[in-house]
């Protein structure tokens, strides 16, 4: 946001892929803003993501929020 001057998405990830396997680790930071009776705020929401795919067989994926 560049009226707030802050940043409102943040992701970090991990990639790996390999001949038959792939992964994927990610962290993300999301700033939602809302407004209360105090005036402008913004809740934060993260999430933490692990996925793994086997070429020949199909994949899995987890998400967590924290």
């Amino acid at each position: 946001d560049m009226i707030n001057d802050y940043y409102k998405y943040y992701l970090f990830s991990i990639n790996s892929k390999k001949k038959c396997w792939n992964y994927n680790l990610s962290f993300r930071l999301n700033r939602v803003p809302k407004l209360t009776e105090s005036g402008p705020s913004y809740l934060i929401d993260r999430v933490l993501s692990f996925s793994i795919e086997l070429v020949p067989f199909g994949g899995v994926s987890q998400a967590i929020g924290l």
